[in-house]
């Protein structure tokens, strides 16, 4: 029974629909365990659900994907390969020494995968709000998972700095994203036609903690990174076509819901961690903003900022090919001693734009750029033409915000963590983006996108 449904719903009116139920139904199990597995014990073996993924994905999309075979992240990718290779064979002519024994391809092709995922996800709501259930549920379990639990969430109201096993900037990244999918699509689930109340209080809890994680983890990027966000997501629903009340409805819930979780932060300490954390950088701030950038002092943020001096050395040397495989960590090496002076050693830039133009020069740093503004103009124009709901459209706004500008305080697109919620946004996206290029039979968008 449960064979012949999912036979019955692949073979509906979905861009992939040709292609044999049984592969795509594969195709949608490894997407789940790609997205889940690196936050469980079996993070190690999570590799090979990536590659029979890639593998099959790329068979289903080239065999199958009629009138999607050549769309923008198709050439994009394409391009990046070429790019990768070209930045090789020059690392090989003027630093043999440094250059890796192949291009390093991998770097820029795992940032596709969402191709394959969109697949999978087949424009269904559905598909997409289980997967990203699934994704939620194994953020939500990291502390136990991955980390010590109770008693390292114990220690971050104590000012301690929470990891959960993961690097804490990765964690603060996660959870950030998780608290906008809570806030963006957990009225789904509140609203429910029974016991609102604990459907409620449910949501409230799972708010407040993944919040609680995100400050606990003192990651400031990611704190940053929320407040355009919020501004994004504010912006656009006062613009949404609700009834006025409706909307004074939520705005006073969200007012009550921030003055509650705020209160919280009072009570438990969590706000004094957030005012030190930004409290001991005021002195990087203060010698940037007088310009005296060699005499800031070896914080986090100070760090950051003589990493920017080092990055921009090492770009305007080689500024159309870039150092290739792990750029940043060779121009630390070849122009500061950051790397040595520290005491776990850096092995980049601690900013995902500048990582990318060191590694394969200005082409390499377009390629990224134009596929994260494809990204919008796909969500715009999905919008439109109304394959989005709401809801939906906030939460991939809002969490495209929050990604574009966290990346830019470390190097999130060359991490595990990082490259997982890339291909989050960009799968469900570009899954609803196939289902309009299919409903509009290779019409104007599927040309032009």
């Amino acid at each position: 029974m449960i064979y012949d449904s999912l036979q019955s719903y692949w073979r509906g009116e979905k861009a992939f629909g040709d292609a044999s139920s049984s592969s795509l139904t594969v195709l949608l199990v490894l997407s789940l365990l790609y997205a889940v597995m690196p936050f469980t014990p079996f993070r190690e073996e999570a590799g090979a659900a990536e590659a029979v993924l890639a593998l099959l994905g790329l068979w289903v999309f080239f065999r199958h994907g009629s009138g999607l075979r050549w769309i923008t992240p198709v050439k994009l990718l394409t391009l990046s390969i070429i790019i990768c290779v070209v930045s090789w064979i020059f690392m090989m002519v003027d630093h043999p020494g440094l250059a890796r024994s192949g291009p390093a391809v991998e770097e820029f092709i795992d940032k596709f995968l969402f191709l394959f995922i969109a697949i999978a996800l087949a424009g269904d709501r559905r598909h997409v709000m289980v997967y990203l259930g699934a994704i939620g549920v194994a953020i939500l379990l990291i502390p136990w998972t991955m980390g010590e639990g109770f008693s390292e969430l114990k220690a971050g109201f104590a000012g301690e700095r929470t990891n959960f096993g993961l690097n804490p900037i990765r964690v603060g990244l996660l959870f950030g994203m998780l608290f906008l999918g809570l806030v963006c699509l957990g009225p789904r689930f509140v609203f429910g036609k029974k016991q609102l109340l604990l459907r409620f209080s449910v949501w409230l809890v799972l708010v407040v903690f993944s919040l609680t994680c995100l400050i606990t983890s003192q990651t400031r990027s990611a704190w940053l990174a929320l407040i355009p966000a919020i501004v994004v997501g504010i912006s656009f629903f006062l613009n949404f076509d609700l009834p006025g009340r409706a909307k004074a409805k939520i705005c006073s819930s969200v007012v009550i819901i921030f003055f509650i979780i705020l209160g919280a932060m009072q009570a438990t300490g969590l706000s004094d961690v957030i005012t030190k954390r930004f409290g001991s950088e005021m002195v990087t701030i203060e010698r940037v903003y007088q310009g005296n950038l060699s005499e800031v002092p070896d914080s986090s943020w100070g760090l950051r900022v003589q990493m920017l001096v080092v990055g921009a050395q090492g770009f305007l040397e080689r500024p159309l090919t870039g150092w290739g495989y792990h750029g940043g960590e060779k121009v630390l090496d070849r122009y500061g001693d950051i790397k040595k002076g520290s005491d776990g050693g850096f092995g980049h830039l601690h900013n995902s734009y500048l990582e990318i133009l060191v590694s394969y020069g200005v082409g390499g740093l377009l390629i990224f750029l134009g596929l994260l503004s494809w990204g919008v103009y796909v969500i715009w124009k999905l919008k439109l033409a109304g394959f989005l709901h709401q809801d939906m459209y906030l939460f991939l706004l809002m969490a495209l915000t929050f990604y574009g500008v966290a990346i830019a305080f470390d190097d999130d697109p060359f991490t595990v963590e990082g490259v997982i919620l890339f291909n989050t946004i960009f799968g469900i996206l570009t899954t609803y983006f196939y289902s309009l290029v299919k409903t509009e039979n290779d019409g104007p968008l599927s040309n032009s996108v």
